[in-house]
C-alpha cells in the first residue's frame, strides 16, 4: 500500500497490535522498501501505541461503522503476491 508513495516516505510507524512480529514485519518492510528505495534506513521503521485517540484509529473506525469510505482497498491478491513469493 505505501509502495506508490516511498518518495515521500521517510518514516514508517506500526501500532503495536503484534507483539513478538515485530522483527518479521520490519525484516519484510525494508526487503520491499530497498528494492525502490535503496538506501531507507532501517531505523526509519519504529513500533508504537497509536492509541484510540489517533487520527489513524478515527479513520479506521469511521470506516468500519460505514461513515466514511476507504482512500483505498486492498484486494486480495494484491496482499496474496507478497505473501505468497
Amino acid at each position: 500500500m505505501i509502495k506508490d508513495h516511498l518518495k515521500e516516505i521517510n518514516q514508517i510507524i506500526i501500532d503495536e497490535e503484534y507483539p513478538g512480529w515485530g522483527f518479521q514485519i520490519k525484516d519484510y518492510l525494508l526487503t520491499e522498501i530497498r528494492k525502490i528505495k535503496p538506501n531507507f534506513d532501517k531505523n526509519n521503521i519504529s513500533f508504537n501505541r497509536i492509541g484510540k485517540k489517533s487520527k489513524a484509529h478515527l479513520r479506521a473506525y469511521e470506516i468500519t461503522i460505514g461513515k466514511r469510505q476507504p482512500d483505498i482497498k486492498a484486494r486480495e491478491q494484491d496482499i496474496l503476491k507478497y505473501i505468497l513469493k
